[in-house]
């Protein structure tokens, strides 16, 4: 099952996100600089090569998202006015990419470039918003909730460490940090951003969910004749909440993806 290299478009979040921007900064002379944010484990990475955009023009129903998708010298395009910021790490290390957006910010595999669903969801926006806007992606393959993205009012997870020896919620820290770090200086990742106008946090992204149910740590440890897996929702919710509360964006929109695993 090869589950964990599909990438989906997330095109369905535009209408729950476009319409919102909280947390506004400056003095109002102008329109602030949207930003959203997309976070999760590896299929946010990117798993999804540019060579297969292709086989969107072979059926009716993805033909007009392959047109969309396309420039006018065939090639796969760079979104107008569209820019993210991409953090990641692997075993060569940290990783940041940044620049206007194409199909470029996703794992590179073999030296072939690949693509998340940060490419068509800024496709989409960008087609309805028309507007320049910033996408600040974090993701790290092979996390779980329960662990690594565990959110601070959850509670530490058994002795403060997760399977892999690190603090328990490592890796929320690690997104918020690079978050704040962006809208510290949000000018240096968006040339089109004016420190007078500011910008709005406009909604948040967030692709995960794999490893929670297929580890083997979950069906191992069961708690009332469950597995681990029933505590998702709690984890999830408490996650939204800690992050809109350190954003300062309480009402802040927040889209969850999902793909089929073991069956349609």
């Amino acid at each position: 099952m090869r589950a964990r290299r599909i990438s989906i478009p997330l095109s369905v979040a535009v209408l729950a996100v476009a319409n919102s921007a909280i947390s506004a900064e400056g003095d109002g002379r102008g329109k602030p600089l949207k930003v959203f944010i997309m976070a999760g484990q590896s299929n946010m990475q990117g798993k999804a090569r540019v060579s297969t955009i292709e086989r969107l023009n072979l059926t009716e129903d993805s033909k007009q998202m392959y047109k969309d998708m396309m420039g006018e010298d065939g090639k796969p395009k760079v979104v107008k006015d569209v820019y993210a910021v991409y953090f990641t790490s692997g075993l060569s290390g940290d990783s940041v990419q940044q620049g206007p957006l194409s199909p470029a910010f996703g794992e590179e595999t073999d030296g072939n470039p690949s693509f998340g669903p940060e490419y068509t969801f800024g496709i989409y926006m960008q087609k309805h918003l028309n507007e320049p806007f910033l996408i600040i992606k974090t993701a790290w393959g092979g996390k779980d909730l329960l662990q690594q993205f565990r959110p601070p009012s959850a509670g530490d997870f058994e002795k403060n460490k997760d399977n892999r020896g690190n603090a328990t919620g490592h890796y929320y820290r690690l997104m918020m940090e690079h978050v704040r770090e962006v809208l510290n200086d949000p000018g240096k990742y968006h040339p089109g951003y004016n420190r007078n106008d500011g910008y709005a946090i406009a909604g948040f992204v967030w692709f995960q969910g794999f490893n929670d149910m297929i580890s083997s740590y979950y069906t191992g440890n069961r708690v009332e004749g469950k597995d681990l897996y029933f505590q998702y929702s709690d984890l999830m919710a408490a996650f939204i909440r800690d992050v809109r509360g350190e954003l300062n964006a309480p009402a802040m929109p927040f889209v969850i993806g999902a793909i089929g695993i073991g069956g349609p």
